[in-house]
C-alpha cells in the first residue's frame, strides 16, 4: 500500500461517473464505491453523475452518441466548476472511451486550471486495439492520459500497452474492479421470488445486443445435449433484435426474461448452474465478479481482464465470436456438475482474496492520498 501515513488525513475527492439506471458496468461500480466511501472517515466524498439520460439499446449510432455526450458535458461542467471551487484535493474521472473522450478532455483541462490533480480511470479493455489503429480516438485518449496526474487501468494488458505507447506519462496503476461479496450474497438470499425458476439452468445476464455474443451463444446452445437444462437470457433487449434471435432458436429450452432489477438478478444468478458471458469486448465485467462471489462457475471469452480473472481453475475462457469454440466447454459444464461446482468454489476464493471491495477501495484510497499529497 502507498503512503500509509496519510490515511488519517481528510481528503476531498470528487468522483465523476454514471449511476444506474441503466445498470451498466461503470454505473454499478459507482454504486459500490459510493457505498464504501460512506463508511470511510478519511474521505470527504462528492459525486457528479455523468450518466446519459434516456439511453436506449438502439441509440448506439455515432451521431446519437456524440449528441448524448455533449448533453452530458453541458450538464456536468457547472457541477464540476462548483466542486473545484470548494477546493477538491483530487478529481476522479471515469471513462468508457468513444465520444466520451471529448468530454474527458474538457474536464481534465478544467481541473488543471484549478490545479486539481486528476485520476483518470479507464473502464474499458479496447486500448490495445485503439493504439494499433492510431485513429482519432487514440490521439484524444493519449492526450487525456498525458494531461492526467494518475491513470487507473482495470487490466494488466491495458497498463502494459499504455506504458509502452506513452512515454513520460503520469503513473499508471493496475487496480481491478471490486465486488461487495457480503452485499451480493445478502441481496441474493433476501430476495423473495414468487415464481422461481424451478429447473436447472445456465444464465446469460446483461444487455442483449450483438456485441455480447448472444447469437454465438444460441448457435452453440443448439449444438449441445441439454435435455435436463435450460438457458435463461436476462437483460434488456430491442424487440426487433429479439425477433432476430428467436429465429435462431431450434427448441423451447431458451427463455428470454427481459430486464430484471439488481436484487432479482443476483437471486437468479445464485440459483443458476453457471454464468455465460460470450462478449466480443469487455473491460473488467462486474457480472463475472458477482458470479464468483456467489460461487457460480463462469464461461466467458478471452477479452479484457477476463483471462486473468478466471485463470487458475476459476472459470473457462474461449475465443470470442465463435459458436464452435463455445460449444464444447458449454457441454462440459452441462454434463459435469461436480466440475462446475469446483470452478465456482475456486472462483469464490479468488474473489475473496483479490476483488472484495475492502481490498480494492484501499487501493483507490492510496492513489488519492498520493496525488493529494502532491497538491499539498
Amino acid at each position: 500500500m502507498l503512503l500509509e501515513g496519510h490515511r488519517q488525513k481528510l481528503i476531498k475527492v470528487g468522483l465523476v461517473s454514471p449511476l444506474p439506471p441503466p445498470s451498466g458496468g461503470i454505473a454499478q461500480w459507482s454504486y459500490l464505491v459510493l457505498q464504501e466511501a460512506a463508511h470511510k472517515r478519511a474521505i470527504n466524498f462528492s459525486h457528479i453523475d455523468s450518466s446519459q439520460p434516456g439511453r436506449h439499446l438502439s441509440g448506439t449510432g455515432a451521431i446519437r452518441r456524440a449528441v448524448a455526450g455533449m448533453v452530458v458535458l453541458f450538464r456536468v461542467v457547472p457541477k464540476i466548476f462548483a466542486a473545484l471551487f470548494r477546493q477538491l484535493d483530487v478529481l476522479h474521472l471515469t471513462t468508457s472511451g468513444h465520444f466520451g473522450l471529448i468530454r474527458d478532455l474538457v474536464i481534465i483541462w478544467l481541473a488543471r486550471l484549478f490545479r486539481c490533480p486528476v485520476v483518470y480511470h479507464l473502464h474499458y479493455g479496447r486500448i490495445p486495439a485503439i493504439v494499433d489503429s492510431r485513429n482519432w480516438e487514440w490521439y484524444i485518449q493519449r492526450l487525456c492520459v498525458k494531461l492526467s496526474n494518475g491513470v487507473i487501468a482495470i487490466d494488466m494488458i491495458t497498463k502494459q500497452c499504455l506504458d509502452a505507447a506513452i512515454k513520460d506519462s503520469a503513473p499508471i496503476y493496475y487496480i481491478p474492479n471490486p465486488v461487495d461479496i457480503s452485499a451480493t450474497n445478502s441481496e441474493a438470499s433476501s430476495f423473495k421470488e414468487q415464481h422461481r425458476l424451478d429447473f436447472r439452468y445456465a444464465l446469460y445476464l446483461g444487455w442483449v445486443i450483438p456485441t455480447k455474443g448472444i447469437e454465438e451463444l444460441i448457435l452453440a446452445w443448439n449444438t449441445t445435449h441439454h435435455s435436463n437444462m435450460r438457458l435463461v437470457v436476462a437483460g434488456p433487449f430491442d424487440p426487433a433484435y429479439l425477433a432476430r434471435l428467436s429465429a435462431l432458436v431450434t427448441d423451447t429450452s431458451i427463455d428470454f426474461i427481459g430486464e430484471v432489477d439488481h436484487d432479482r438478478a443476483m437471486f437468479i444468478l445464485s440459483k443458476a448452474e453457471f454464468l455465460i458471458l460470450p462478449s466480443y469486448s469487455e473491460g473488467f465485467p462486474n457480472v463475472i465478479l458477482e458470479a464468483m462471489a456467489l460461487r457460480r462457475a463462469v464461461l466467458s471469452t478471452s477479452v479484457g481482464a477476463i483471462p486473468d480473472i478466471l485463470s487458475g481453475g476459476c472459470g473457462l475462457v474461449v475465443e470470442p465470436r465463435s459458436a464452435e469454440a463455445l460449444g464444447p466447454p458449454l457441454q462440459k459444464l452441462i454434463d459435469d456438475p461436480i466440475y462446475t461446482t469446483l470452478l465456482g468454489l475456486n472462483g469464490f476464493e479468488r474473489c475473496k482474496n483479490t476483488y472484495d471491495i475492502d481490498t480494492v477501495f484501499d487501493m483507490y484510497l492510496d492513489v488519492w492520498n498520493s496525488l493529494a499529497s502532491w497538491k499539498r
